[in-house]
């Protein structure tokens, strides 16, 4: 009986039985001697049928678990209703999903400023790169859905929705060729092939690569 109560004590409503059954023991373990003398005893089990959670104590859980405060510096209900103030906070994972692309050492290793100045310097390049990243993986995403298409990141491996971490993988070991102030892409069909298509489905050109910036 003290499960019964544990659960009771939980908030837990607790639907059981309890049944009698006669038994014989000798009282000791092992086998008996031969003149020893059996003895009846009770034996009560407990069987739990339903457990099931008390209807008030879960409202009030739910009540809880949907209830929180959103503090906001956008006062102006005329332009943030407060349902549009709560879809933005609930949006805010998306961004934080891009940042992981920023936090792999692969692509950014360790960086130390001390210069207030140049620490907000590098917060806005990190902003540029992601806002580049998300236009990337938008345009990519949207001409594949449009075309009904697959990007191949790698042999054997497609994505239908690629992330810009896939992206980035897919083309970084493109190689162009310097020559006599001229600039060409490596003849190699297989190693350019993803780098073409990911431009094309962006809307660039692949002379992109190869033009100088005045």
């Amino acid at each position: 009986m003290d499960l019964v109560k544990h659960i009771e004590k939980e908030n837990f409503i607790c639907k059981y039985s309890v049944t009698q059954e006669e038994v014989k023991s000798y009282g000791q373990v092992g086998r008996p001697k031969k003149n020893a003398i059996a003895q009846t005893i009770t034996q009560y089990k407990v069987i739990i049928e339903q457990v099931q959670i008390e209807p008030s104590y879960h409202e009030k859980l739910l009540r809880n678990e949907k209830s929180f405060i959103l503090v906001t510096s956008l006062l102006d209900r005329n332009e943030y209703s407060m349902d549009a103030i709560l879809k933005e906070y609930k949006q805010q994972n998306n961004i934080e999903q891009v940042f992981r692309f920023l936090k792999d050492p692969i692509y950014l290793g360790a960086v130390y400023l001390k210069d207030e100045k140049r620490i907000k310097g590098l917060g806005y390049v990190f902003m540029l790169v992601l806002l580049i990243g998300c236009y990337l993986q938008h345009r990519v995403r949207q001409s594949l859905e449009e075309r009904n298409e697959v990007l191949e990141v790698s042999k054997g491996v497609t994505h239908k929705r690629p992330t810009v971490k896939s992206i980035i993988e897919a083309i970084k070991n493109t190689l162009i060729i310097e020559m006599s102030g001229n600039r060409y892409f490596d003849t190699s069909e297989s190693r350019n092939a993803v780098l073409f298509k990911v431009l094309d489905l962006v809307g660039f050109k692949p002379d992109i690569y190869l033009n100088y910036v005045e």
